[in-house]
């Protein structure tokens, strides 16, 4: 998994320069023709401005100051927009972070996955806002969204139980989610609020940041 991750670091650091590249050279092309067309030719500005657009799908919304989490997090956007379900991020990878990147993907994938699937049982307008923060050492994830007021929490249990059928093989995504943070001496915080009208779900995660030394 590690070296997946740094061959996805690579192709992301190429598809960087070739969007770079891409525009520039679109660019550079739309205004030639332009100028000697003098918008004489509809059909060639047409395609040439479905090329601008087709370029600024590689755009990625979100920098993490991660590639992998732009990724994971340009993949969740683009679940989310399909699912007409409106996702805010202020969320920033912590410069020189102790922790493994692939356990705060574990974090955010679990964690964005279910409230998408939380939203889906809304009527109306669902939002899930995503953000981080620090406080001396320790860096904070937080993940709020729409859901249905429906949480099972069985006696003495420190996380809710899936409302889903088969429970053995369903539910495992806030376990995974406390496993990671438990592992950076961090944990969960899981609350239930009300905002007007709206039920809304709030996932805390916090991770202990020992910050690493850089080189210079």
């Amino acid at each position: 998994m590690q070296h997946q991750i740094e061959d996805l670091q690579d192709i992301y650091g190429d598809m960087r320069g070739l969007r770079h590249d891409l525009r520039g050279h679109i660019a550079n092309l739309a205004a030639y023709i332009r100028n000697r067309s003098m918008g004489e030719n509809k059909d060639l500005d047409d395609y040439l401005d479905g090329m601008e657009k087709t370029v600024a799908r590689l755009d990625f919304a979100d920098h993490t100051g991660n590639p992998m989490l732009d990724v994971i997090l340009h993949q969740i956007r683009q679940q989310a927009k399909r699912k007409e379900i409106d996702f805010s991020v202020n969320f920033h990878y912590p410069k020189n972070a102790s922790f493994d990147v692939y356990d705060v993907s574990i974090i955010l994938n679990n964690a964005l996955q279910n409230a998408i699937e939380a939203c889906e049982k809304v009527k109306g307008a669902r939002n899930i806002d995503l953000h981080s923060y620090e406080k001396g050492s320790l860096f904070f994830l937080e993940i709020e969204n729409d859901y249905d007021g429906q949480l099972v929490w069985k006696k003495g249990a420190e996380l809710p139980e899936t409302t889903k059928a088969e429970k053995r093989v369903h539910g495992i995504g806030l376990d995974n989610i406390q496993r990671c943070a438990r592992k950076y001496n961090g944990d969960v915080e899981i609350r239930a609020l009300s905002k007007g009208d709206r039920q809304v779900f709030n996932l805390t995660v916090m991770l202990y940041h020992r910050e690493e030394k850089s080189d210079n």
